[in-house]
């Protein structure tokens, strides 16, 4: 063989090569792309041939092979081709995938922005608020700060209201103006502290709760705080009832009404706003 045919040769082959790796290429991006329709999809190179292997109904299998060893013009007309060739096979050991739920697109209820909001709390990621409403997960991220800062400014206006008249005061300290009778229960008058604007949303949020719950007589923020540091801390509802010289029942309904949420975390994050309601701390972050 002359040093030309040589060349020619292995031009040749180089060429085929390239071809039979455009080839795969082309199989491989069809399987990413089958992928994105959430069909199951293997890809498995069998003996000399590479297969593509697809999921898709009744069940029913659609296999591409690719033959290890295509002569130049197979592989170009595997890349030239507009559609594949498809051999259908029966396969009753296939299992059928289940289809992907719709996500939700539309406005958001009441039942959904409370629910964002108590996951986004307990430090939940955007990608798992968006599985457990079903909603697209790209949508998340301005819709919770829209939701944050919707919570931020409530919590400031109610921080920043203005303080009720004398005869408002005197009927929320349980004082009946002249004449009146006395409301059954007195309303102790307080005004605890407000968390710092930089305060984490989850802690604004406790914050919120906190404000809504109200101080009825005798409760006041130490005695919520003294309350509910003694119980988180291991002790007895009745030891604990009995230092605050309070009934075991007030104690159990109020513990309940500060604290519906179980959990560590939750507990944990209600004695820092009590502590700092109390005027002991300054929570900045969790």
């Amino acid at each position: 063989m002359s040093l030309d045919a040589l060349k020619a040769e292995l031009n040749r082959e180089m060429i085929e090569a390239q071809a039979r790796q455009r080839a795969v290429d082309l199989v491989e991006t069809a399987a990413e792309a089958v992928r994105v329709l959430a069909l199951p999809v293997e890809l498995q190179v069998i003996g000399g041939a590479l297969v593509l292997r697809v999921t898709v109904f009744d069940p029913m299998v659609v296999t591409y092979e690719l033959a290890s060893g295509p002569t130049m013009g197979d592989a170009l007309s595997l890349m030239q081709a507009e559609t594949p060739q498809a051999e259908v096979l029966q396969d009753d050991a296939v299992p059928v995938a289940d289809p992907a739920p719709e996500l939700h697109t539309g406005p958001w209820t009441e039942d959904e922005e409370a629910e964002a909001l108590e996951l986004d709390a307990r430090g939940a990621s955007l990608k798992e608020i968006a599985a457990a409403l079903n909603r697209p997960a790209a949508s998340l991220n301005l819709k919770m700060r829209h939701l944050r800062r919707k919570v931020e400014e409530e919590i400031e206006d109610d921080d920043t209201a203005p303080d009720a008249g004398q005869g408002d005061r005197q009927e929320a300290c349980g004082h009946a103006p002249e004449g009146t009778e006395a409301p059954a229960e007195a309303v102790a008058d307080f005004t605890p502290a407000a968390l710092p604007k930089d305060a984490p949303v989850a802690m604004k949020l406790v914050q919120a709760h906190l404000n809504a719950a109200g101080y009825q007589a005798p409760w006041t923020p130490e005695l919520d705080y003294q309350l509910i540091a003694g119980l988180t801390g291991g002790r007895k509802l009745p030891a604990v009832a009995g230092d605050l010289g309070l009934s075991l029942e007030d104690c159990r309904q109020r513990f309940a009404l500060l604290c519906p949420e179980p959990g560590f975390e939750a507990q944990s994050r209600l004695l820092k706003v009590l502590q700092h309601r109390a005027g002991q701390t300054q929570p900045v972050k969790e």
